[in-house]
């Protein structure tokens, strides 16, 4: 079983705030990720700093960060505890601005995990991995504990360095996958690419 969070965390302020509900094609930024992933996926769940009246509507559960933890790392630690709680063998992240993701995003994740002793799999496109794109071992969750302990380092990709990752890379024809919606002209460019 393969259960995946949507990292809802950051505020984004260079598009003016809120960004899962910021419109693209007249419906929330965060409803065009779930419709991607949701078919891929066992279970799926929205992680949160906290809970927001405007997640009901999506019908998922809210898994909400840690205490004392910043960024998207305290998404992914509450993740694979709640991923473990489900019996998932894996936990899918993705970001709450890719509204492109790929239909065969987790197909290929999951081909590209070399054997039992892969313990991430990062997606790439055009030569750079995407760290908050990926899967991860639920049992990982003491190891990400220690980590953060350890070091001032609070990044994913910082966390992707000390375990035995994979890559599995994305074509960027018509467009890349993994484009990001970060401020306005990104919410314009994306608009265009939306299909009729």
């Amino acid at each position: 079983m393969i259960a995946g969070i949507v990292l809802v965390g950051g505020e984004g302020r260079r598009i003016g705030g809120g960004k899962p509900f910021v419109a693209l094609g007249g419906r929330p930024l965060l409803a065009h990720v779930v419709e991607r992933v949701a078919p891929q996926l066992s279970r799926l769940a929205l992680s949160v700093r906290a809970p927001d009246p405007r997640y009901a509507s999506f019908g998922l559960p809210l898994i909400v960060d840690r205490p004392n933890v910043e960024g998207p790392l305290a998404g992914l630690l509450a993740g694979l505890d709640w991923a473990a709680a489900e019996g998932a063998g894996w936990l899918l992240t993705v970001p709450t601005d890719t509204p492109f993701l790929p239909a065969n995003l987790v197909a290929r994740l999951v081909a590209a995990a070399a054997g039992a002793e892969t313990e991430a799999v990062v997606a790439a496109s055009a030569g750079a991995p995407h760290p908050t794109v990926g899967l991860f071992r639920p049992a990982l969750a003491p190891r990400l504990e220690r980590h953060l302990a350890s070091t001032p380092r609070r990044s994913i990709a910082a966390f992707l360095d000390t375990l035995a990752t994979a890559t599995a890379d994305f074509p960027t024809d018509p467009l890349d996958p993994f484009l990001n919606v970060n401020t306005s002209d990104d919410l314009v460019r994306a608009a265009r690419l939306l299909p009729p």
